[in-house]
């Protein structure tokens, strides 16, 4: 790490614009107020939260970019290092005194330095590389992204603790809205839930494990503008089990996945115009609906009946949907356009890496290694986009997840071309 690199104007001109632009980015990312607030006990945590890991993976990737144009335009490893952990010093001791609302705690200035001290290696490797470079960067990110898949598969696999439950309908919790309406009845299978302990919480953690669905009767008077919980079931340490929730006109579900032992955030689903045009005279009876939500094989179901309205929703959730569980805040997936925008970023934006290195690699090989490579490559995608959700109970990639996985290889290509098309092939090693 401590070889200099000689940038040329090019190089340098890229490199300047990336400092500038991660500087901008950190800037409005973390000076901004903020409604949450900080309390003294946290500034010294290292694992802080129940949502910690979303905190490590955003502040070193917020990071990155800035330490790989520091290199890029010829630092020093520890020059930059140094620049880093300044930078993030100041920010946090910012948030400490000057920004309302921000949590200032040294895991953040370790975690944003340690991302730039993984962007400044990321600037060094992704210029020309050996044969041999190219070809154990390639196994390195192919076997990163292949642990990705799996972790994202395991945060959309239920995951219910062996624990006492504890069962709240219609209640405020937090500083969030309270129900504006009257939860008649609830049940899980044929369990029915009632506020304080479930006397069977076994046979309900496995009816949940076999998809069992929540089927909630309530009167409603008017919609609830915020986020409220209907019903709830948590276990005795207060972590939640699943759950039923109105924001404004949709209807939200919850269970605890895999992504909750990660310490990321827990996936929710929602489907809209459940609440929609809720309301009553004052002298007329309140409005009857039955919701239900279950999660079976891989796939959640949403139902709502209103009188004569029906409404029906099927959510299947990919290990290409995994950045919602690391969005820094609430949100649920229910199949809209902008969600398949961000999903097919997300796959894409993953591969980039591996498409990079194994183009460089593949400038060192004859024509036959160069085709078993790109064999290795479809194997290797086979796996992550396929069988690794099928080991969970997820479905698999579909032909969208595959169009931006081919796509974000060819994108690590054509960098690879930019940045080493014109030079002479390093001396393989």
């Amino acid at each position: 790490m401590h070889e200099k690199l000689a940038p040329s104007p090019e190089t340098r001109r890229f490199a300047l614009a990336l400092v500038v632009l991660s500087l901008v980015a950190i800037a409005w990312l973390t000076l901004r107020p903020a409604h949450a607030g900080s309390s003294l006990e946290s500034h010294l945590c290292l694992v802080c939260g129940p949502e910690a890991g979303v905190d490590i993976l955003l502040n070193m990737l917020l990071f990155i970019p800035l330490g790989a144009g520091l290199r890029l335009s010829g630092l020093s490893f520890w020059k930059a290092v140094v620049i880093c952990f300044a930078l993030s010093f100041s920010i946090e001791t910012a948030q400490a005194f000057f920004v309302r609302g921000r949590a200032s705690t040294l895991s953040d200035i370790l975690t944003n330095t340690g991302g730039g001290a993984l962007g400044f290696w990321a600037g060094r490797t992704w210029l020309a590389a050996s044969r041999k470079r190219a070809a154990w960067l390639t196994a390195i990110w192919g076997a990163i992204w292949l642990l990705i898949q799996i972790a994202s598969s395991y945060s959309f696999s239920p995951s219910l603790p062996v624990a006492q439950y504890y069962g709240k309908t219609a209640r405020e919790l937090g500083t969030r809205a309270m129900f504006h309406g009257r939860v008649d009845s609830a049940r899980i299978g044929t369990i029915p839930i009632r506020d304080g302990a479930l006397t069977d919480s076994r046979s309900i953690r496995q009816l949940l494990m076999d998809g069992a669905p929540i089927v909630v009767h309530v009167s409603l008077s008017e919609p609830t503008r915020n986020f409220a919980s209907i019903v709830r079931v948590a276990d005795d340490k207060g972590r939640g089990i699943a759950s039923l929730s109105e924001e404004g006109d949709r209807l939200v579900f919850s269970v605890r996945t895999g992504a909750a032992g990660l310490r990321l955030r827990e996936p929710a689903f929602g489907m809209a115009r459940v609440f929609s045009g809720v309301g009553r005279p004052a002298d007329s009876a309140a409005e009857t609906l039955v919701m239900s939500a279950r999660f079976s094989d891989g796939t959640v179901q949403l139902s709502a009946q209103n009188g004569s309205a029906h409404r029906e929703l099927e959510i299947s959730p990919r290990a290409s949907q995994a950045w919602t569980v690391l969005v820094p805040f609430h949100g649920h997936l229910e199949s809209g356009g902008m969600e398949s925008g961000a999903t097919f970023l997300w796959t894409s934006a993953l591969l980039i890496p591996l498409g990079f290195w194994a183009a460089s690699l593949a400038r060192h090989l004859e024509r036959a290694p160069a085709y078993g490579l790109v064999g290795g490559l479809a194997v290797l995608m086979a796996a992550g986009l396929t069988l690794v959700p099928a080991t969970f109970g997820l479905s698999g990639a579909t032909l969208f997840d595959w169009i931006a996985a081919v796509c974000g290889i060819g994108l690590g290509g054509a960098l690879m071309l930019l940045f080493n098309g014109s030079k002479k092939n390093p001396a393989s090693a």
